[in-house]
């Protein structure tokens, strides 16, 4: 303390160490930020959902579902998705579905399944955003003793 009172210099090597001090402090800072700037636009998108209810609807028995396929398919249809690959899941009797659409419609899609197929499971395998759209990889399976059929898809994609 006496030599930097007595206006010696500081050596090199501190003003080194001090540097970069000061740019992972600065890189700290930058990271933290954008976490936060992305955690709260989650959170804006997600705030419109806060006050409903996601309970599964009991309304339709597992019995009543005759044809997963078109329960599936209205789903899709209904929420306004684009499918892009629907194929045999690569263990047990589900499917693995790939759908894009937007992030609002997307999340949708996965609370009404359970009311249209109640004992039915969806499991997400990949979500990713894209821009405007979100393409989300899901694996689906219908109720015990009833499998969803593959489909195949007949539109060309252009």
């Amino acid at each position: 303390m006496k030599r930097i009172l007595k206006g010696r210099a500081w050596s090199p090597s501190w003003i080194l160490a001090a540097l970069l001090f000061m740019a992972l402090s600065l890189g700290y800072a930058w990271i933290s930020y954008c976490s936060f700037a992305e955690w709260k636009g989650l959170r804006t998108r997600l705030q419109v959902y806060a006050d409903k209810d996601f309970s599964p609807s009991a309304a339709v028995p597992a019995e009543g579902i005759a044809d997963m396929e078109a329960a599936v398919s209205k789903l899709i249809d209904g929420h306004g998705l684009t499918l892009l690959s629907w194929h045999q899941a690569r263990q047990g009797d589900g499917q693995t579905l790939m759908l894009e659409g937007s992030f609002a419609s997307i999340l949708s899609w996965l609370n009404d399944w359970q009311k249209e197929i109640p004992n039915g499971s969806v499991t997400v395998i990949e979500w990713v955003p894209t821009g405007e759209s979100t393409v989300i990889t899901v694996e689906v399976s219908g109720p015990p003793g009833h499998a969803v059929k593959h489909k195949k898809i007949t539109e060309s994609r252009s």
